[in-house]
């Protein structure tokens, strides 16, 4: 390991805590600059086809629904692993009363970090049906 891994990691953070903080506030303009452009989302369920998106999907939805009423809701993040131009994250929080796991997979561009992926569970739902 070197230094460069651990400002990766720092970077990585960053761009997870504004992620947090877009999805805190409902704002889909703090969230975009922490997405890949072509980013997918998925989440768990039965018929995964069903459970996919690009990420505009998820822009939307966060516009829609607006912030949540928690203004410090809570939230941990966790960098799994990074590998040069790839990471892969862990981030638990709390939204709107529920509890969620995400996945995210992110690429280094000449913007620096970018989230490719977001996979998620919702611990307070049943998604699949």
């Amino acid at each position: 390991m070197d230094l460069q891994h651990f400002q990766d990691e720092q970077d990585i953070k960053a761009v997870l805590a504004k992620y947090l903080e877009g999805s805190c506030k409902g704002d889909s303009s703090i969230l975009k600059p922490c997405f890949h452009k072509d980013a997918v989302l998925y989440w768990d369920g039965a018929d995964t086809d069903a459970h996919s998106h690009a990420i505009q999907w998820f822009f939307d939805a966060i516009d829609r629904m607006g912030p949540d009423d928690d203004e410090h809701p809570m939230s941990c993040v966790n960098v799994l692993s990074i590998t040069d131009g790839i990471a892969v994250a862990q981030v638990g929080e709390t939204w709107k009363g529920m509890a969620y796991t995400d996945y995210m997979s992110l690429v280094r561009t000449p913007e620096g970090w970018k989230i490719a992926s977001k996979l998620f569970h919702n611990h307070s739902a049943d998604l699949s049906k």
